[in-house]
């Protein structure tokens, strides 16, 4: 999946990590926070309850890699307000 593809199950990149979707101007201090809860919230050895799948922990590193780059994560939240608009208008 890359920066133009919307993450899976209509949730986006912000959603995964635990962070509302109005959060586009999050500092990287803040993201990176958010992604270690969310990495020890799904890991099978820390939490209880998960099944030990791997594609939540492979939706949160891919969040990760998208929202921690600059010219991805605006890449991203340019695709974000575009879909939204879209969807507005339908």
């Amino acid at each position: 999946m890359t920066a133009e593809q919307p993450p899976e199950e209509g949730r986006t990149y912000y959603e995964i990590l635990g962070l509302q979707s109005s959060s586009q101007n999050i500092p990287l201090k803040d993201l990176k926070a958010a992604y270690h809860r969310a990495l020890l919230a799904s890991h099978p050895d820390k939490s209880q309850g998960t099944t030990g799948d791997s594609s939540g922990l492979d939706l949160i590193r891919e969040a990760w890699d998208v929202l921690s780059d600059d010219n991805k994560r605006k890449e991203y939240d340019l695709k974000l307000i575009s879909n939204s608009l879209v969807w507005a208008l339908v």
